[in-house]
């Protein structure tokens, strides 16, 4: 029947091998077509020779004698570019990330699936972001990707935005354009808004960058500096300084935006948006390590390390949700309101406690243990879906709180009061330096308290320790309640009312600048402390729950642990 036709994608590299040749006798003759090929000696019987197929034509094999060993009819079909599309408009999470859902497809596979940005408007050039590899190269595929684009210098701004689908051979396939406004943060604090429009400045106008840098130094000298950390006033000087040092390449000018950026996210947030990086980062790590079939123990690496953040950034969205309701009572009081108005069997879709975050991460460690990989991916996808929409929500016990509770609460109100008398330690400070002494003035001062500007009068470094000693005895009595009830006492709260003895005595000694240091010690130490008493109760309900839901709550009911 002669030689059958072999269909091969165009561009392929075909290897031909013949084995069993005589003793002694020459590499055979290899012509493809008008090409001739030069076949290379594999050891004494063997011989290989390799061609790229570009076109249909005959792969032709003869020995020394020119008697036909072997034909090939090689049909060299096109590789047609792979297709990809938007399933649905993107939308965009609670938590401000672009959501985007995508399928695709390719004739022979594909490799990957990238995001290409550009903005509507102006001469920034497009950017690719890599969405999905696919080492696999399936002929077709699908996923959802989230993307955090507020750091984006073109947050807030509208842009075009096309998916990119790549093969084998490095051909492309693009999507219809999608024109949307790119999700932007929204900044209360007044210093994170002035940091953000010098930011966005910066980004779009890169040859005004000294202007930019003399209004972050008139920012890291003004009043505003005063009531937060002093990384913050120093990170604004760097900025600055860095804008001013000749000619900038785009990466040192990303390098100064990213700077700005994670500046005014921690004057906003503090640790909240560290957590919230961190998830983000070892979400998307672990989803790239699962694609690219890397090994079991790496994997479960970066799930423990995933857990670890996850609980660091619910944690920080419960002391969110608390601080919002300290700072304003009538929240809570609300909040259960619309609770309780709910019809029942129908949740809040947002809320999420912690057994079920822990037991969706656990069956996810199964399935890659059983060689189910496909399967823990799509289960992390949910997890990180869940995530990627919860809210801060105000805890609603249902009753009485427990001990843990009531302690955490009373610890945050500690917290707050130990940051308002270190702001006042700080003021107190600046006030003493830059008033002139006159001989017997300060000790006047000490009896009759300073006088501001106006001729009010301002606290004293005695009355200020006096404060001190208070707060330091409700952490006594914080630490007592623990006792009552049989709950462990955080070494951290012991130590933290070490520092505040050391902060009371240098406000006794007159010295306001000594005692802010340990003022802001004692503050990190509540603030581990609370980790430590939410690790308790966690371990309480766990242990008091069996296979019910934390806290006991029946489906659709708030929990403690939510």
């Amino acid at each position: 029947g002669g030689p059958r036709r072999t269909l091969v994608p165009a561009g392929s590299q075909a290897l031909l091998q013949v084995h069993h040749l005589p003793e002694g006798a020459p590499a055979p003759q290899v012509r493809f077509e008008d090409q001739e090929l030069t076949a290379t000696r594999l050891g004494e019987a063997s011989a290989e020779a390799r061609l790229e197929v570009a076109h249909d034509g005959d792969l032709v094999v003869r020995d020394e004698a020119q008697a036909e060993i072997a034909r090939f009819l090689l049909a060299a079909q096109p590789d047609r570019v792979p297709t990809i599309r938007s399933e649905g408009e993107p939308s965009i999470t609670l938590r401000n990330a672009l959501e985007l859902a995508w399928s695709g497809a390719d004739d022979y596979g594909l490799v990957s699936v990238a995001l290409e940005i550009e903005p509507t408007s102006g001469d920034r050039p497009p950017e690719r972001i890599a969405l999905k590899s696919l080492p696999d190269q399936p002929r077709e595929a699908k996923g959802r990707s989230y993307l955090d684009t507020t750091p984006h210098p073109l947050a807030g701004a509208e842009v075009r935005m096309v998916l990119i689908a790549v093969d084998a051979a490095g051909q492309e396939g693009r999507s219809e354009p999608i024109t949307l406004t790119l999700p932007e943060r929204k900044f209360e604090h007044p210093v994170a808004r002035a940091i953000i429009e010098q930011r966005k400045d910066l980004a779009e106008t890169p040859q005004e960058r000294e202007s930019v840098a003399d209004i972050l130094d008139q920012l890291a000298g003004s009043q505003m500096m005063e009531e937060l950390p002093t990384s913050v006033p120093l990170s604004l000087s760097s900025a600055a300084e860095r804008l001013r040092r000749g000619e900038l390449s785009e990466q040192e000018l990303d390098s100064v935006l990213e700077q700005l950026w994670e500046t005014a996210l921690f004057v906003e947030e503090g640790r909240m948006a560290t957590a919230e990086a961190d998830m983000r980062r070892l979400q998307e790590e672990l989803e790239r390590a699962l694609a690219e079939g890397r090994d079991d123990a790496e994997i479960e690496r970066l799930m423990d390390e995933l857990q670890a953040a996850m609980d660091r950034y619910l944690d920080e969205l419960t002391r969110q949700a608390l601080a919002e309701a300290m700072r304003d009572p009538e929240a809570l009081e609300r909040a259960l309101r619309e609770q309780q108005q709910m019809p029942p069997g129908e949740p809040n879709p947002n809320m999420v406690d912690r057994q079920d975050l822990q037991s969706m991460l656990d069956r996810a460690r199964e399935m890659l243990k059983s060689g189910s990989r496909e399967a823990a991916e799509q289960m992390l996808s949910q997890l990180r879906e869940m995530m990627e929409n919860l809210q801060a929500q105000l805890p609603m016990p249902q009753g009485e709180p427990s001990p843990g509770e009531q302690a955490l609460s009373d610890l945050q109100e500690a917290i707050r009061r130990q940051q308002m008398l270190q702001d006042e330690a700080f003021r107190m400070d600046q006030r003493m330096n830059q008033m002139p002494q006159q001989p017997g003035q300060q000790g006047q001062q000490g009896q009759q308290g300073q006088q501001g500007q106006q001729g009010e009068q301002q606290m004293t470094p005695e009355q200020l320790a006096q404060l001190q000693e208070m707060l330091r005895r409700q952490l006594g009595q914080i630490m007592e309640g623990l006792a009552e009830q049989g709950m462990e006492i955080p070494d951290e709260l012991g130590q933290a009312e070490l520092q505040m003895r050391g902060a009371e005595g240098q406000l006794q000694q007159g010295s306001p600048g000594a005692a802010t240091d340990p003022q802001g010690q004692a503050m990190a130490l509540m603030q581990e402390a609370g980790r430590g008493i939410m690790d308790q109760m966690r371990q309480q309900m766990g242990e008091g729950q069996g296979q019910g839901r934390p806290g006991g709550t029946q489906p659709g009911q708030p929990g403690r642990n939510q």
